[in-house]
């Protein structure tokens, strides 16, 4: 049982009393006054944080953490949102020399000799409609790929390793042809920049941004 000290007579009395027994004084009269604290889970108000003169205090441990963990949030989502920008330039360029490619393609007949702009024009007079059909629906498929990639879409990257490889497997089952030095430079760039998108979103940190994309969760 705990014992205080009467206010009056000093003596000794329970803090559970209601009065002194030697000389009658309440009890609560001799009760010490509690310091008011402020609760651990609760942050000081702002005042509590500032010394008298307007400097700035140190913060709890709590108020640290806690603004530590926010900085850190925020440094990932800056540097998440920078790989991303980074990816959709690195897509954006290979769109660029693929449209530089299939141009000088075409240009190619008018710049060279005439034995081998006959060639190119007889070769490419006589198509079956398969082979029209195929360009388009390679068109159509990078589209889809591309688009996918830029929205981060999960089975995007899936298209567009399958579609780099048709590709490769079309230029070896075309037979001979002939091209301009442009052309055949641009394509190997573009050959170099497709491998460069598919290291990137498999093998790479960014990787985790494709898995588990579902169509509702495109950004």
């Amino acid at each position: 049982m705990p014992l205080i000290s009467c206010i009056e007579c000093n003596g000794p009395v329970s803090a559970l009393g209601l009065a002194c027994p030697h000389c009658g004084a309440p009890v609560k009269l001799s009760m010490p006054q509690e310091a008011t604290e402020i609760p651990a889970s609760q942050p000081p108000p702002l005042s509590a944080c500032l010394a008298t003169d307007g400097s700035v205090q140190a913060m709890p441990a709590s108020s640290r953490s806690r603004r530590l963990v926010a900085t850190q949030r925020e440094a990932g989502r800056k540097r998440r949102f920078g790989r991303r920008d980074a990816f959709r330039l690195l897509i954006l360029f290979t769109i660029i020399v693929g449209v530089g490619q299939v141009a000088a393609s075409a240009l190619a007949p008018s710049i060279l000799p005439e034995p081998l702009k006959s060639f190119v024009l007889n070769s490419s007079g006589e198509q079956s409609p398969v082979s029209l059909m195929l360009p388009i629906c390679i068109l159509i498929t990078a589209f889809v790929a591309v688009s996918g990639l830029f929205l981060f879409w999960s089975p995007a990257r899936h298209i567009f390793l399958g579609l780099c490889v048709c590709c490769l497997f079309s230029q070896l089952l075309s037979g001979p042809a002939v091209d301009s030095a442009l052309s055949v430079v641009l394509d190997q760039i573009g050959t170099f920049l497709e491998g460069g998108i598919v290291a990137v979103t498999y093998f790479s940190p960014l990787r985790e941004e494709f898995k588990g994309k579902t169509g509702e969760e495109l950004v």
